[in-house]
C-alpha cells in the first residue's frame, strides 16, 4: 500500500476520534487496513489477467465493506465514520446497495440462530441482499457464511440463478453481516415477482428442501430502484422476422436492452439461435461494450416465432454520452487459430464476419513480444484471444497449457483495434497457437444511435 494512503487514512481516523471522542477496536482497524493493503497502486494501469483479478477482488472487498457495514452504520458511530473515511480517501463513491435497495427487515430462526434479511436490490435480472446472522452460541470465525438458497415463484420450483458476490464480516463473536448477489438473466423473472427464498444451510452446502430452516417471502418490484428508460422504438425486418427494439433501461449497476420478435421461421431450422437478435454495442469511441448476459423467451409453435429478449451490459450511463447499436444475428461460433512464430508477420481472417487480425511478433531477450490489430466487428476487447503452448514430453506426447499473457489494449486507430503483449520465457522448442472465436455475425439493419444523456 502507498505510504501516503496509509498516512492519510491514519490522519482521518485520528481527526474523527478527536472530534467524536470515539475509539475503534484493533480488530476492526486491522480488517480495514488489510483491505487497503491489498489494493494495487492506483497509478499502475498495466492490463493483464493477474492484475485484473487483483483489482477486481480488492474493489469488491471495499464495496462489500460499504454494503454490509452500512447496516450497522446508523447505530455505530465508529463504523459510520470509518467507512465514510475510506470512501473519501479512495474515491470509490457509493456502494451497490447504499441508498439503492429497499429495506425489508425479514427474519426467521432455527435452533438458536436467527437470519435477518435487511435490504434487497432487484432490477429485473439481478437480486442483491444484505443480511445478518445472529447466534446464541459463538460463530466459527474460520469460515464465512455463503448463502445458496432454493428460490421458487408460485408453481415455478427451483428457479435457476447464477451466484455472484458472497462476502461479509464478523461484527462480534455472535454476529455476522453479509452480502449475497444472484443473477437471474436466464430465468426471465420480469419487473415484478413474488419469490420464496429458502435457506437450509448457512455455508453453501446443499441440504435439499427440508427442514426449511430459514424461509422468507419476497415481493420484488424493479420499479423500487432508481432507473431510467431510454425509448428506442426501432423496427427491423429481416428474412420474414420483425424485430422491435423497444428501450434501453439503465439501473444503478447495469444496462438492459429490451426487444421483441415476431415472424415465421424455417420449419427445417433446428437451431433457433439463428433467429435471435444479438446486437453489437459500441461506445462513442467505437469500442465494443461487452455483453454480460443474454436472455430470450419465445413460443415457436406452428413455426411462428413470438418472443422477447434482453441483453445485459455494464452500467453505461455513468461512462458514456451515447452508444451505437449495430443490429446483428449471431448464429453460433467456433474457433479460428494459427501458430505463432517469432520474428514473423501474419494475418488471420474470420470468413464468417469478415474480421481480420494482423499479428507481428519479435524476440526480446527471453520474451516474445507481439502487436495485434483487429479489423472489422469484434464483440470485446477483453480476452479477445488466447494463446496455448504445446510441448512434447520424453515419450513424444503433446501437453497443452494456456499461456498467461501480459496484454494491453491500446485503443482504436485508423487501422483497427490495436493491442500489444508479451509472452514471457518464450520456449523456442515449443509450439504456440493463438486462437480467436470465429463469431458468425450477420448485420441485419442500419446502425441505431442512442443518446443516453438524461
Amino acid at each position: 500500500m502507498r505510504k501516503d494512503l496509509k498516512k492519510e487514512f491514519d490522519k482521518e481516523l485520528r481527526d474523527i476520534g478527536k472530534k467524536e471522542n470515539l475509539r475503534a477496536s484493533d480488530e476492526f482497524k486491522n480488517k480495514i487496513m488489510k483491505v487497503l493493503n491489498e489494493l494495487p497502486e492506483r497509478n499502475n494501469i498495466r492490463k493483464n489477467k493477474k492484475y485484473k483479478k487483483v483489482i477486481g477482488f480488492s474493489l469488491i472487498g471495499v464495496l462489500t465493506l460499504g454494503s454490509v457495514f452500512n447496516v450497522y452504520a446508523e447505530n455505530n458511530e465508529v463504523l459510520k465514520a470509518t467507512f465514510s473515511s475510506i470512501k473519501k480517501i479512495l474515491n470509490i463513491g457509493e456502494s451497490y446497495y447504499e441508498e439503492k435497495g429497499k429495506n425489508i427487515n425479514l427474519e426467521d430462526s432455527f435452533l438458536g440462530t436467527t437470519m435477518i434479511l435487511n435490504d434487497v436490490y432487484y432490477d429485473g435480472s439481478r437480486l442483491g441482499i444484505t443480511y445478518e446472522i445472529k447466534s446464541r452460541s459463538k460463530l466459527d470465525k474460520n469460515k464465512k457464511p455463503i448463502i445458496f438458497p432454493i428460490i421458487d415463484s408460485g408453481d415455478r420450483e427451483s428457479i435457476y440463478y447464477r451466484n455472484l458476490n458472497h462476502d461479509g464480516e464478523f461484527i462480534d463473536d455472535n454476529t455476522y453481516v453479509g452480502i449475497a448477489e444472484y443473477d437471474f438473466t436466464m430465468s426471465d423473472l420480469g419487473e415484478k415477482v413474488n419469490l420464496t427464498f429458502l435457506v437450509n444451510d448457512l455455508y453453501g452446502n446443499w441440504k435439499g428442501r427440508y427442514p426449511e430452516k430459514y424461509k422468507f417471502q419476497l415481493s420484488l418490484d424493479s420499479n423500487d430502484i432508481d432507473k431510467y428508460v431510454y425509448n428506442i422504438e426501432e423496427t427491423i425486418n429481416y428474412n420474414g422476422i420483425e424485430f422491435k427494439i423497444e428501450n434501453l433501461t439503465n439501473t444503478p449497476i447495469q444496462s438492459i436492452l429490451n426487444y421483441k420478435s415476431l415472424g415465421k421461421i424455417d420449419e427445417n431450422k433446428e437451431d433457433i439461435r439463428g433467429y435471435l437478435l444479438e446486437p453489437i454495442i459500441l461506445d462513442e469511441k467505437g469500442i465494443p461494450i461487452e455483453v454480460k448476459g443474454f436472455n430470450y423467451s419465445f413460443d415457436d409453435s406452428s413455426n411462428i416465432l413470438n418472443g422477447s429478449g434482453n441483453l445485459i451490459f455494464e452500467d453505461i450511463e455513468k461512462k458514456h454520452k451515447n452508444v451505437l447499436l449495430i443490429p446483428a444475428l449471431k448464429n453460433g461460433f467456433d474457433d479460428i487459430n494459427a501458430e505463432l512464430i517469432k520474428e514473423r508477420s501474419m494475418e488471420i481472417k474470420n470468413e464468417n464476419n469478415g474480421a481480420l487480425y494482423e499479428i507481428n511478433t519479435y524476440q526480446n531477450g527471453e520474451n516474445l513480444e507481439f502487436s495485434l490489430t483487429a479489423k472489422g466487428y469484434i464483440s470485446t476487447v477483453r480476452d479477445l484471444f488466447k494463446i496455448t503452448k504445446i510441448e512434447k514430453d520424453i515419450e513424444g506426447n503433446e501437453n497443452f497449457s494456456e499461456v498467461d499473457i501480459n496484454c494491453e489494449f491500446l485503443g482504436l486507430t485508423n487501422e483497427g483495434y490495436s493491442f500489444k503483449g508479451t509472452i514471457e520465457n518464450f520456449n523456442k522448442d515449443a509450439k504456440y497457437n493463438i486462437e480467436f472465436p470465429r463469431e458468425n455475425y450477420k448485420i441485419v439493419g442500419n446502425n441505431i444511435k442512442i443518446n443516453i444523456e438524461k
